[in-house]
């Protein structure tokens, strides 16, 4: 058909997007335009293909043309030992990592008022609006947020869980991370998974600086995954492409400016580090007289960005080494959402009752309209399949651009993909909680991979929605 010419092509006003699914057996045709000078990763977003080489450096003008490195970028080479920082400690794992670290720079529309205490995290101008409600204004100065992170190695239901998952308020504690009740190791920023999301307003700058913990002499690198980064390659972080690896215990700032409104997300672009948790979303919301659909709904909440991703029972590399050796295979069981869901299943020491760890929650006010933000940050070639009970979904942007409306009962996501869609809360005769669903398509229908969160109505009984949970429950028409 393509060849016939009966395909049509929009030229004029196309969706723009920054990652593109090729079908297997087909392909995909891209048209840019050469206007970001410096040297970029061409590569798949699927984790085992990016690391047999699947990819190719993009040289875009002439090294005259390319932005000036920061003063004091560091250069590859060898480290003095000098220069390592070998003795830091990080006190805010001290603290709780919901209040530290995470700072919303944006004057979000609508927001709820939030009445947080933030520490440990040092400031460029104002930078957090603490209780507002008012709408993000035009005539608003950018401000400067500025981000402290620490990875290392770390453990699922490690001790910091305590009594989880038998106690489920022990489930939030600072530093539990308790996934899907597997029992592994992760790679965590600050102790989270997803790491901290980073959520600010056109024109902001931000500023992360980045120590590396993980130990055992592994580099790491954290790519903005989307961002365009006009003027600012250095930062754009793709290891050995734009800049050297972040060795161990060593820092690195990354500054840019948040110029280019939408979805995105920040991921390790190191080895396997990001199939083991190194992720989390980014969000850079606009004024409501530059947002094309700002009219489609009433809030905008950062609660409301959802992540999703396959998951492994154990570390990436185990696995995909034993599966290279022909011991194994390197398919996904599990997936998460928000670094959540039910996987594992325990039996209570007491009542011999059958428990799991606690999934995903999104609450929403009857009669509302709201709009979601979906990130997939999928490892494997594992498209899934997103959907509400009982509700369709109004998709209105993919990967930072916004589209004319489509409404839908489900929509698949590709790996490095992310979707906005508005959902209306009109289930007001009989308030209920729902299942979100989230089903894995091709590697991940081998082993029927599914995961649920809950959409719960304000003034709804507790309790988990009444539906049974399976892969076959998930499956619906859509996009």
């Amino acid at each position: 058909m393509d060849r016939r010419g009966e395909i049509k092509r929009n030229f004029q006003s196309p969706v723009l997007k920054d990652t593109v699914t090729v079908p297997d057996g087909g392909y995909a045709i891209l048209r840019f335009h050469a206007n970001n000078p410096g040297v970029w990763l061409l590569h798949c977003h699927v984790e085992y293909h990016a690391e047999i080489g699947m990819g190719l450096v993009m040289q875009v003008g002439e090294a005259a043309d390319f932005p000036p490195s920061p003063p004091h970028f560091p250069k590859c080479g060898n480290w003095d030992y000098d220069d390592l920082d070998l003795d830091f400690e990080d006190e805010g794992h001290l603290r709780h990592p919901r209040y530290t670290h995470e700072i919303q720079c944006a004057e979000i529309r609508k927001m709820w008022s939030l009445s947080l205490v933030v520490f440990g995290v040092m400031f460029a101008g104002e930078c957090f609006a603490i209780n507002r409600l008012d709408e993000m204004r035009d005539d608003a100065l950018p401000r400067t947020c500025e981000y402290d992170w620490t990875l290392e190695l770390y453990y699922t239901l490690s001790k910091a869980c305590f009594d989880c998952p038998f106690n489920l308020t022990d489930c939030h504690r600072p530093h539990c991370v308790p996934a899907d009740g597997t029992s592994r190791g992760v790679l965590t920023a600050n102790r989270r998974l997803p790491g901290p999301t980073i959520q600010v307003c056109e024109g902001d700058e931000i500023v992360v600086n980045v120590r590396n913990a993980m130990g055992n002499s592994e580099g790491t690198t954290i790519h903005w995954h989307g961002l365009p980064q006009r003027g600012y390659q250095h930062m754009d972080g793709t290891n050995l492409v734009t800049q050297c690896p972040i060795t161990s215990y060593s820092t690195f700032q990354y500054r840019f400016r948040a110029n280019d409104p939408g979805t995105y997300w920040w991921h390790s672009h190191a080895g396997l580090q990001r199939a083991d948790g190194l992720f989390g979303s980014l969000v850079i919301r606009q004024t409501a007289s530059r947002d094309p659909h700002s009219a489609l709904y009433d809030y905008d909440l950062p609660e409301h960005v959802i992540t999703v991703n396959d998951w492994l029972v154990e570390m990436t590399t185990n696995r995909f080494a034993a599966h290279h050796h022909d011991d194994g295979d390197n398919k996904p069981a599990s997936m998460l959402i928000n670094g959540m869901g039910a996987f594992e299943e325990f039996t209570h020491p007491d009542t011999g009752a059958k428990v799991h760890t606690p999934f995903a929650e999104f609450t929403v006010k009857p009669s509302m309209r709201y709009r979601f933000r979906v990130i997939s940050a999928a490892i494997l070639n594992c498209p899934l399949q997103f959907s509400i009970d009982n509700h369709t979904l109004m998709v209105i942007a993919s990967d930072g651009s916004s589209f004319d409306p489509i409404v839908v009962d489900s929509f698949n996501i590709f790996a490095g993909e992310r979707f906005d869609f508005v959902l209306i809360a009109d289930k007001t005769t009989e308030l209920k909680n729902y299942w979100i669903r989230v089903r894995g398509l091709a590697d991940c229908s081998v082993k029927k991979s599914h995961q649920e969160a809950v959409l719960r109505y304000e003034g709804a009984p507790q309790g988990l929605p009444e539906l049974s949970r399976s892969y076959e429950a998930g499956e619906r028409l859509g996009m």
